[in-house]
């Protein structure tokens, strides 16, 4: 194990060197550690759907239209599944996803 390393460059955060991250890279790492699945695929779809209303609100010259287009799209997207506010019920699943054998219809 190295005794020194530059904080703050990848190769330290990689190496397991002995000198800690500096806090804004530690915060950022702790940060994205422990969000699940779902949290970073939705916060994805909101960026995106965020770029998308920039992009409108550009064209058009107007904030109003900008939030109108991300109200929509986000909306859109969460109707359409894309976005999960909340976590799926898993009554009547199994733990990969599938039915259970006497869940099973005929």
């Amino acid at each position: 194990m190295r005794t020194s390393c530059n904080s703050g460059t990848r190769r330290c955060l990689i190496q397991q060197c002995s000198t800690p991250p500096p806090p804004r890279f530690a915060s950022r790492l702790k940060e994205t550690a422990h969000m699940s699945a779902r949290q970073k695929l939705n916060q994805g779809y909101i960026q995106g759907c965020l770029v998308i209303a920039g992009a409108i609100g550009v064209a058009c010259e107007s904030w109003i239209v900008f939030w109108i287009a991300a109200l929509i799209l986000v909306g859109l997207s969460t109707h359409a599944g894309e976005i999960r506010p909340t976590q799926r019920r898993r009554d009547q699943r199994g733990p990969h996803g599938r039915r259970s054998a006497n869940d099973r219809r005929r």
